[in-house]
C-alpha cells in the first residue's frame, strides 16, 4: 500500500530490481536453450538437424538412452577446427555424473579429468564444461549436450539493467510495480555449435 511505503525506510524498488534480476536470468538462460524467438530469444535446442545454414548438426550419441564415450568423441570431432580453441562442451549435473563414469575403449582412462592445480577447472576431453540446467537430462531421443564455441556462435542482445515502473492509480490503495528486461539472443554462427542426440 502506499502507507507502508511511505512509512518504511526500506528501499522496495531497488528490492524487486534486485530480486526480478535474478529471475530475468533464470528465463533468460532457459530462453537461450529452448526459447521460440516469439518476443525473446530463440535456443539453440530448437533448429533442425543439419549441417545447412538455418540447421544445427546433432551427432548420435551411439546408443539409445546413454552417453558413450564414443559419441562424446564423434561430437568433438565433429566441430570445425577453427572453433576448437575457445570450444566447451554444456550439459546438465546429472549428465555430468554420467560422463564421469566413462572410461576410454583402448587404455581405461577416464573421459572426466579432475583440475589438479589451483585455479585449473576439471576438463572432458581436454575441454572445459558447464553446467546448464536448461538443457534436458539423458534420455531416448534427448538433445543433452551442446559442444562448440558458444560465443562466436551465439549472440545475445540485452538493454543492461532492469526497469521497474510504479504504478499507484490502477489498484487504489495498493502501488503495483512492473519490472521489465529487454533482451534478445540468436545462434548466429550455425557451424559454431554441435549438439549430441542420445540415439543409437
Amino acid at each position: 500500500t502506499q502507507n507502508m511505503l511511505d512509512d518504511t525506510g526500506f528501499d522496495v524498488e531497488g528490492f524487486l530490481a534486485m530480486w526480478s534480476g535474478d529471475e530475468f536470468a533464470l528465463a533468460e538462460g532457459d530462453a537461450f536453450v529452448n526459447g521460440n524467438g516469439v518476443g525473446g530469444p530463440r535456443g539453440i535446442l530448437t533448429y533442425a538437424s543439419g549441417t545447412t545454414d538455418a540447421t544445427i548438426e546433432q551427432v548420435n550419441s551411439g546408443a539409445a538412452a546413454a552417453v558413450t564415450a564414443a559419441g562424446l568423441i564423434d561430437l568433438q570431432s565433429s566441430l570445425f577446427e577453427a572453433f576448437q580453441p575457445n570450444a566447451r562442451f554444456a550439459f546438465r549435473r546429472t549428465t555430468l555424473g554420467a560422463i564421469r563414469k566413462l572410461t576410454e575403449a583402448v587404455n581405461g582412462q577416464f573421459l572426466w579429468q579432475p583440475g589438479l592445480s589451483a585455479g585449473v577447472p576439471p576438463t572432458l576431453l581436454g575441454k572445459e564444461y558447464v553446467i546448464d540446467p536448461n538443457l534436458p537430462a539423458v534420455g531416448a531421443g534427448a538433445l543433452a549436450i551442446a559442444y562448440g564455441d558458444f560465443r562466436r556462435g551465439y549472440m545475445v542482445v540485452d538493454k543492461p539493467g532492469v526497469r521497474v515502473l510504479r504504478d499507484p492509480f490502477s489498484s487504489k490503495p495498493n502501488v503495483l510495480f512492473y519490472t521489465t528486461r529487454r533482451v534478445g539472443g540468436d545462434v548466429i554462427n550455425f557451424q559454431a555449435i554441435k549438439l549430441q542426440k542420445i540415439s543409437a
